[in-house]
């Protein structure tokens, strides 16, 4: 089972390459169709759809899914929310919001990870 920091960098691995990171739904296909995170035809992931690809895939208890997108919260800027509920998917699917400025969320919270 992974923790917090393992489902992080795994997130990361996986979103590193820009045609593997989407908006506007957690997964897409080559088509460019939304799909399931788990599924074998998805290509590219939101943040949130791969944090929770990667937590299935390493099986991770939710616990640790939900944890993991809280850790991402500290390090969004306030304009996306004052919880940490759906603050990462607003994150990710502004228009201003670029490949890099999610890796950059991932590798703060990362650093900042303990767990």
């Amino acid at each position: 089972m992974a923790n917090v920091k393992q489902i992080l960098k795994a997130a990361r691995d996986l979103l590193t390459d820009p045609q593997h990171w989407t908006k506007g739904t957690l997964a897409r296909n080559v088509f460019n169709e939304p799909v399931s995170v788990q599924s074998p035809r998805a290509r590219c992931w939101c943040l949130h759809g791969a944090i929770l690809k990667v937590s299935a895939a390493t099986s991770a208890e939710w616990s640790q899914t939900v944890a993991a997108n809280r850790a991402l919260y500290p390090f969004v800027p306030s304009k996306y929310g004052d919880g940490p509920d759906n603050v990462v998917l607003y994150f990710n699917d502004d228009k201003t919001t670029k490949h890099s400025d999610v890796l950059a969320l991932l590798d703060v919270a990362i650093e900042h990870c303990d767990v």
